[in-house]
């Protein structure tokens, strides 16, 4: 197998002078998308785990890209994945959500802090090109009254507060946005409970430019910042020699949970145990 993928890279240098760690690590990650897409909620913390790998140790990130590119390819031909069963196969191939995705978009934002939808950011976010992207993008908005004739350019960014100053519409046009993501990508409603910080920070927004000339601040009164910082990664293992009670284990939560707030204290994560319950296994990463 490591000879076909070295036949198969032999014009990029960069990829083929990887160690075939990272080659055969990369190729379980594509066949367990384009064969066993059906069990992904079985095998996706092995994915995580397996990706985290591979971004610690290919640290050129376009080279990861190719790799995972090339990897991709290979599978589905060596396996002859010719026909896909449905959409979902296609998406779950295509696109996986963590740090390899969120460097992507964040190389993709324009100075002012648009993203226009190019070949790249279409691929990434899991369609064959910009058209196939703005037919998806265009039939789900043009439901919403108020968004229906915004540019398919339009995303959540500061860039969307300057252009759509109608707070109403705004409003519609993220939740329209959210609804769209759940949809597409198969996300469960009790995992993509809002993180509440970022529609606090464009509240903060609106009241901050909306204060007269000449209103004093109050003291608690914080100018919102748009500093991208960077991404924190949260691994979560294992625990020993929890105690069983009432509080904890209740019957609509029979298993302990590791919860993830917001500097707002508002859960944006709430994980999900393997395993066990008086020592329990996590295995578990969150960007």
């Amino acid at each position: 197998l490591a000879t076909a993928f070295s036949d198969y890279v032999q014009k990029d240098e960069g990829v083929r002078c990887l160690d075939h760690k990272a080659w055969a690590t990369v190729l379980v990650t594509s066949f367990l998308k384009a064969l066993l897409w059906e069990k992904r909620r079985e095998w996706m913390n092995i994915y995580n785990r397996a990706e985290s790998w591979l971004s610690e140790n290919v640290t050129d990130s376009e080279v990861e890209e190719r790799l995972y590119n090339y990897s991709n390819k290979f599978v589905i031909q060596r396996f002859k994945v010719t026909q896909w069963i449905d959409e979902n196969q296609q998406i779950s191939l295509g696109v996986l959500f963590d740090i390899r995705i969120v460097r992507r978009f964040i190389s993709y934002q324009h100075e002012s802090g648009c993203f226009e939808l190019t070949p790249q950011l279409a691929e990434a976010l899991g369609f064959s090109s910009v058209d196939e992207a703005k037919k998806h993008i265009e039939s789900h908005f043009s439901s919403s009254p108020k968004t229906a004739q915004l540019d398919a350019n339009i995303w959540t960014s500061d860039w969307l507060c300057q252009q759509v100053k109608d707070k109403e519409v705004r409003d519609e046009l993220l939740e329209s946005a959210r609804i769209f993501v759940v949809k597409r990508f198969e996300v469960e409603k009790d995992a993509i409970e809002e993180d509440e910080s970022f529609k606090d920070s464009l509240e903060a927004k609106d009241r901050y430019h909306d204060r007269g000339v000449g209103d004093e601040e109050p003291h608690d009164f914080m100018i919102p910042s748009d500093e991208v910082v960077g991404i924190i990664r949260i691994g979560v293992k294992s625990a020993k020699d929890l105690k069983k009670s009432d509080f904890w284990f209740t019957f609509s939560n029979p298993d302990p949970y590791v919860r993830i707030m917001n500097a707002a204290g508002t859960e944006i994560v709430r994980t999900r145990v393997n395993h066990g319950t008086v020592n329990p296994k996590w295995d578990e990463i969150h960007f």
